[in-house]
């Protein structure tokens, strides 16, 4: 009877060690939620490489001075966004999804591209219930990003007479 007991203690104290290590690892997650609220658990396919070779590129085209460099930068973010672009599911993580909207945003003024740009990104945003990584340099709100948008959009419009 005492092995027993003693079989049961251990039990407890083994499974009780379990559950602990778990949750102050991260494995498990002990919490409430209502019905109608979904768990979510956001991906992160552009990590920190990806943002730290995406601000030194925004970072050199602020610094340069002369037209031949900064074509060079944006020949840079362009092939920097195409390889984005190449990414599994980037357009699930709204830090890919920001990064991907630089070249049109930034560079090109192309309104059209812009304007998917930054639907992608809201998307993201708003499924993954995550904002853009903190890290990027130049990161605005979506109102603001929005609001830009909409006005490279007008300017089209009156360069084309609309």
């Amino acid at each position: 009877m005492k092995k027993v007991i003693i079989w049961g203690i251990i039990s407890v104290v083994v499974v009780v060690a379990i559950v602990v290590a778990g949750i102050k690892s991260g494995f498990v997650y002990l919490g409430f939620k209502q019905p109608q609220q979904v768990v979510k658990t956001p991906y992160v396919i552009c990590g920190k490489d990806m943002i730290d070779r995406y601000n030194k590129i925004r970072q050199d085209t602020d610094l340069s001075i002369d037209e031949g460099a900064k074509k060079k930068h944006s020949e840079d973010m362009k092939q920097f966004v195409d390889d984005v672009k190449t990414k599994k599911d980037y357009d699930k993580d709204p830090t890919c999804a920001f990064m991907a909207l630089a070249y049109p945003f930034y560079y090109t003024r192309d309104a059209a591209a812009a304007k998917s740009g930054y639907e992608t990104l809201e998307k993201a945003v708003n499924s993954s219930g995550v904002y853009v990584d903190y890290r990027i340099n130049d990161i605005i709100n979506l109102e603001a990003i929005k609001n830009i948008v909409g006005s490279h959009d007008k300017q089209g419009d009156q360069r084309r007479g609309d």
